[in-house]
């Protein structure tokens, strides 16, 4: 897995010119230049999502809880917290720099205690999927 001190200078000189992360009030915003549109990421916001976590699909799939699960495809975060909010403990793999900073920076945000109880049973790891599940037990 890479080492997961996310810097975000490193993480612009890697990215394409037309997409930027600026630093705001309300922490990190995603800014692509070309299509002129910005993104910022508030996990408190999942506190919906996670009150209908019994009628998501993923409910019907995983009929138990206290699972150790693994998130192939993190992203934001959207499945792994549902997952969690299920009473199952989520590792979650994402293999984009920017997204992974961006969501570190949204979970050390997080000020609803529901929301902050669901993030703490998911841990992050940034790399390739396949890599991680070759070299983990």
């Amino acid at each position: 897995m890479i080492d997961e001190i996310l810097d975000i200078n490193k993480i612009l000189k890697s990215s394409s010119d037309n997409i930027s992360i600026k630093k705001t009030k309300k922490g990190l915003m995603l800014v692509d230049h070309t299509i002129k549109m910005t993104f910022s990421l508030e996990l408190d916001d999942y506190d919906n999502i996670i009150k209908q976590n019994k009628k998501h699909v993923l409910s019907k799939i995983l009929k138990k809880n206290q699972l150790t699960i693994l998130d192939c495809t993190g992203g934001f975060a959207r499945d792994s917290a549902i997952i969690s909010s299920l009473g199952n403990n989520v590792t979650m793999i994402e293999d984009n720099l920017i997204v992974m900073r961006i969501l570190k920076d949204a979970m050390s945000r997080i000020q609803k205690k529901e929301v902050d109880y669901t993030f703490k049973r998911i841990t992050t790891k940034l790399g390739n999927c396949l890599d991680y599940i070759k070299t983990t037990n």
